[in-house]
C-alpha cells in the first residue's frame, strides 16, 4: 500500500502534489512552487544550517546579508532558491524572486525596486498575497497593531514611511480613489503629491524614480520587518551573462556594480532590517563584478580570478559546496534512492531501479560538470509519470 502522504521538513505533500512536481520537473526541469524539497537531493544538511544560523540567528534579529552560490546551467541554481522559497513559506517570511538578466539588471535598479514591490509575496491564512498594498491590506484585515510608529525608526525615505503608515492605519477609512491612489504610489508608480493631496492624503511625496530605487527599497523592506512580519528574501536569479556582455567596464556596467555594493553594504552595515539578499550565479559572474568594480570583490572576499575561501559562513558558495552528496556518482546514486521512495509512495508495482541507474549513467556520459542535475531529473521524473 503507498503512503497517504511525504513528510519532508516538517512539510506535508500528498500524492496530488508529489505528481504535480514530477510533472513540472518533466516539462520546465524545476518543481512546482513549494514542491522543491520533494526532488532535492542533498541539500538536507546545509537547509538546517541555512534555517538556524542564518535565518533564527540573524535575519530574524533584525540582521540582514547578503550570498552569493554560483553555478553553470543546469547544475540546480534555481533549484536551491526554490528550496529558500519554501522555507520562505513555511516560516511565513515575505519572499521574492528576482530574474537577472539583460532586461532587468542593476543597471535599472528602479525597474527591479518597482518588480519587488509588486511581486513580493507572503501567505496570510494558507492564501499567497501579493504585492506590498495587498500585504498591507491582508495585515490590517488582521488586525495589526504596531508598538512603536514606523517615523521612530529613521527609514531613509519619509514619503515611503508616510504611505506605509497611512496605508495600515487608514485602510478602512480611506475613499476609494484616495486608497487606489496610494497603492499605486506603493508600487512604484508616478504618482504625485499634489494629486495624493487633492485625495486627503497628505506626507505622502518622491514617488519612485531612478535617483531614490535604492532607498525606497531599503524603506520598503525594513518597514516590513519592523511592521512584525519575519524578514524578507530576495532571491536573484542570474538567466543570462549579466556582466560578460559588451558593457562590461563600460560606465553602466560600472555603476550597476556600486549598486551592488551599496546593497552588500547595506546588509553587512545594518542600512537594512530583516532581509536575507540571496543570488544564484552563473560561473564568473562575481569576478566578472570585481574587475568591473574592485570594491565588489573587495566585500565578497573575492580576487578578480574569482578565489574565495572554504566553508558555509562565506558569502560566496559553489554550489557543490552546499550539497553533501560529494560526486557526480554519488549524486545519481542518490537521486535513484530519492525516485525509488517516490515511486513507493505512489504506489508503483514495477522496479524502476535498474532502469534508472542505467539512465542516471547515460546522463553522466553527456553531461560535463555539474550541469547533469537538471536533465537527471526531468529523466526521473520522466520515467516515474509513465507508471503513475
Amino acid at each position: 500500500m503507498p503512503y497517504n502522504r511525504l513528510e519532508i521538513a516538517n512539510m506535508t505533500y500528498t500524492r496530488n502534489s508529489i505528481i504535480e512536481a514530477l510533472e513540472c520537473v518533466a516539462q520546465i526541469g524545476v518543481p512546482s512552487i513549494g514542491a522543491a524539497s520533494i526532488l532535492d537531493v542533498g541539500s538536507h544538511d546545509f537547509l538546517k544550517y541555512f534555517e538556524k544560523e542564518i535565518l533564527d540567528n540573524f535575519i530574524a534579529q533584525g540582521g540582514s546579508t547578503c550570498r552569493f552560490f554560483e553555478g553553470a546551467y543546469g547544475s540546480g541554481k534555481t533549484h536551491l532558491l526554490q528550496l529558500f522559497q519554501d522555507i520562505a513559506i513555511k516560516r511565513h517570511m515575505l519572499v521574492v524572486e528576482v530574474e537577472l538578466s539583460h532586461s532587468m539588471n542593476f543597471i535599472y535598479w528602479e525597474s527591479i525596486t518597482r518588480y519587488i514591490m509588486e511581486k513580493i509575496q507572503c501567505r496570510f491564512d494558507g492564501k499567497v498575497v501579493r504585492s506590498l498594498p495587498k500585504i498591507l491590506d491582508a495585515l490590517a484585515l488582521n488586525g495589526w497593531a504596531s508598538e512603536n510608529p514606523l517615523k521612530s525608526f529613521h527609514l531613509p525615505h519619509t514619503g515611503f514611511v508616510n504611505a506605509i503608515d497611512t496605508y495600515l492605519k487608514q485602510n478602512q477609512n480611506l475613499n476609494p480613489a484616495a486608497k487606489e491612489k496610494l497603492a499605486q504610489f506603493l508600487i512604484g508608480q508616478r504618482v504625485s503629491a499634489v494629486e495624493l493631496r487633492k485625495l486627503g492624503v497628505t506626507g505622502v511625496k518622491n514617488p519612485l524614480s531612478r535617483r531614490n530605487a535604492e532607498l525606497v527599497l531599503n524603506t520598503v523592506l525594513s518597514s516590513l520587518f519592523h511592521l512584525g512580519l519575519p524578514g524578507t528574501m530576495v532571491l536573484f536569479d542570474e538567466t543570462d551573462q549579466t556582466f560578460r556582455s559588451t558593457l562590461t567596464h563600460s560606465n553602466k556596467a560600472h555603476a550597476a556594480a556600486n549598486i551592488m555594493r551599496r546593497l552588500i553594504d547595506a546588509c553587512s552595515l545594518n542600512g537594512i532590517k530583516g532581509v536575507l539578499v540571496s543570488f544564484a550565479v552563473l560561473p564568473n559572474f562575481i569576478p566578472a563584478c570585481a574587475n568591473t568594480y574592485q570594491a565588489v570583490g573587495e566585500r565578497l572576499m573575492v580576487s578578480s580570478e574569482g578565489r574565495h575561501e572554504p566553508g558555509w559562513r562565506t558569502p560566496v558558495l559553489r554550489l557543490d559546496s552546499v550539497n553533501s552528496v560529494p560526486g557526480h556518482d554519488e549524486f545519481v546514486k542518490a537521486a535513484v534512492d530519492k525516485f525509488m521512495e517516490l515511486s513507493r509512495l505512489l504506489g508503483i508495482k514495477k522496479n524502476l531501479k535498474s532502469q534508472l541507474e542505467i539512465a542516471g549513467e547515460d546522463i553522466l556520459a553527456h553531461h560535463a560538470g555539474l550541469n547533469f542535475r537538471r536533465p537527471l531529473l526531468r529523466m526521473y521524473a520522466s520515467m516515474l509519470l509513465e507508471h503513475v
